[in-house]
C-alpha cells in the first residue's frame, strides 16, 4: 500500500510541477506539448490524485483490521491480497480518469505581435464538467474522509479500544471476561516460638 501511495504522489508531482516551472518562462498560458501532451498531462494528474485517495482508503482499512481485528488479520492481510487491492485501486482510478483523454484539447492563443500559440484547455464549456467535478469531490474526497474518520476512531481512542477488546473477549465465550478481579488473600504468617530456656 505505501508503495502504491508513493507512486501515485510521484505521478502527480511529475505531471504538475515541471510544467508549472516552465510556465514562468512562457507567454501567458502557452502550451508546448500539443494535443496528445495536453490530454496525457491532465489524465496523469487525475490518475495520480484518484489512485492516491483509493490507496489511502485501502491502507486505512488494512490498519483497522490489523489493530482492531488481529485474529482475522493473518488471513485477510497478506502480501498477495495487498497487491491485488493496489492493482484494483489503480484500475478503478484509470477507468474513472480515462474520459479526460477526450475532454481536453488545445485552443488557439493569440497575442499582438506574436505568432499564434496554443493553450491546453477544456474541450467543452466549463458548465458541462460540473457533474464530473461533483462526482470527483464525493468519490475521492468526501467518501474517503468519512470512511477514514469512522475507521480511525476505534484505532486511536483508548476508550474505544477497551470497548473493542472487551467485545472481542466476550465473543470467545462465557467466563473469558470476568468481573473485576479480587486481590489474592494474604498468606498467614508463621508463628515464631520463643526458644526454650537452657
Amino acid at each position: 500500500m505505501p508503495v502504491s501511495l508513493a507512486v501515485a504522489d510521484c505521478l502527480v508531482l511529475v505531471a504538475s510541477v515541471p510544467n508549472e516551472i516552465l510556465s514562468y518562462y512562457l507567454v501567458g498560458n502557452q502550451w508546448l506539448w500539443g494535443d496528445v501532451g495536453c490530454a496525457a498531462f491532465v489524465f496523469c494528474q487525475n490518475l495520480g490524485i484518484n489512485a492516491s485517495a483509493l490507496s489511502l482508503v485501502a491502507f486505512t482499512v488494512e490498519r483497522y483490521i490489523a489493530i482492531c481485528r488481529p485474529l482475522r488479520a493473518h488471513a485477510l492481510c497478506s502480501v498477495s491480497r495487498a497487491q491485488r487491492i493496489s492493482l484494483l485501486a489503480w484500475a478503478l482510478a484509470a477507468a474513472y480518469s480515462a474520459p479526460w483523454l477526450a475532454l481536453t484539447s488545445t485552443r488557439p492563443l493569440r497575442y499582438r505581435g506574436l505568432p499564434e500559440l496554443r493553450a491546453c484547455d477544456f474541450r467543452l464549456p466549463r458548465a458541462h464538467y460540473l457533474l464530473y467535478f461533483f462526482c470527483d469531490l464525493l468519490a475521492f474526497y468526501v467518501a474517503p474522509l468519512l470512511l477514514s474518520c469512522v475507521l480511525w476512531v476505534p484505532t486511536c481512542c483508548p476508550w474505544s479500544r477497551v470497548a473493542i477488546t472487551c467485545t472481542a473477549l466476550r465473543s470467545l465465550g462465557p467466563g473469558v471476561v470476568s468481573r473485576s478481579p479480587q486481590p489474592p488473600k494474604p498468606l498467614p504468617l508463621p508463628l515464631l516460638e520463643a526458644p526454650a530456656d537452657a
